[in-house]
């Protein structure tokens, strides 16, 4: 696996992104910001691709269209975020809280959501193509018309989650929770653990 350096900034730069209230269309990739407080912030169409974002706390922050690509978001608070259509691809997003997060139509294909905290998340349309989200609590999510398609969803939490019409087709669900879980319409062929 290719791994890629980070840039360190100096922490007088870093304080000044915090300050910031607006970090729209601004290319913050392959930085290391870990710990940095963006929480509330605008952020449209800014690229985070690659970035350390380490223990980072984005609650509440709003923005489509922003790119976080092989970015290392663990242990982030994402609380309440609202980042419709981004892209989240192979990013790692292990340890996160993000509950009431809305992600629809985001991309998050080959992304890590291992014991994560995603309930009550908005993801209608949320592209999650192969996808880790083992253990993580997606209880309440809106995951209508997802594409899931070879998601490992081994021991993630479901109950009451909405996957009408979604695409689960391969995907694994062994000692997922599925109590009250929507399925009508949903694609389940090859899926195990159902």
């Amino acid at each position: 696996m290719k791994t890629f350096a980070v840039k360190s900034i100096h922490w007088d730069q870093f304080e000044l992104l915090e300050e910031m209230t607006d970090l729209s269309y601004r290319n913050l990739s392959a930085l290391d910001l870990n710990g940095i407080i963006l929480s509330g912030r605008e952020m449209n169409e800014t690229n985070f691709s690659e970035t350390s974002l380490r223990s980072a706390n984005l609650h509440g922050a709003v923005g489509e269209k922003i790119s976080f690509r092989k970015a290392n978001l663990y242990a982030a608070i994402l609380t309440g975020a609202l980042f419709d259509r981004a892209n989240f691809w192979r990013a790692k997003l292990n340890l996160v809280q993000a509950k009431h997060i809305s992600l629809n139509r985001a991309n998050l294909g080959r992304a890590e959501l291992i014991v994560s905290d995603f309930s009550q998340a908005q993801m209608e349309k949320a592209h999650l193509f192969r996808a880790c989200l083992r253990y993580t609590n997606l209880s309440g999510a809106n995951l209508r018309t997802a594409n899931l398609i070879d998601a490992d969803l081994t021991g993630a939490n479901l109950c009451g989650a909405d996957l009408r019409g979604a695409n689960l087709t391969h995907a694994n669900l062994q000692d997922a929770l599925l109590q009250g879980t929507l399925f009508q319409g949903a694609i389940l062929e090859g899926t195990t653990g159902i």
